[in-house]
């Protein structure tokens, strides 16, 4: 897993969260193109994190959903878990 050090921001959201948002770092996703035939994508690093923070979006979860309620950045214990940078 992985976290952008930073933290994550929105457009959807008009003010700023602190903390961690613990995300996959490799991750792969099944989509449609135009004319309706599936592929597959492969991604990992950063791109993995905004497909994973767009998709949220679709399952009405929010980025600061993510972040521990009681120590916003305090990351999983036993899990591997690094900063992206």
């Amino acid at each position: 897993m992985i976290y952008l050090p930073e933290g994550e921001g929105c457009l959807s959201v008009n003010r700023p969260v602190h903390g961690f948002v613990p995300r996959y770092e490799r991750i792969k996703v099944k989509a449609y193109n135009i004319d309706g035939q599936e592929f597959i994508m492969s991604l990992k690093g950063y791109e993995s994190i905004v497909v994973q923070h767009e998709i949220d979006h679709l399952n009405g979860i929010m980025f600061y959903d993510r972040i521990n309620k009681d120590n916003p950045f305090q990351l999983p214990k036993n899990v591997i878990i690094e900063s992206l940078y």
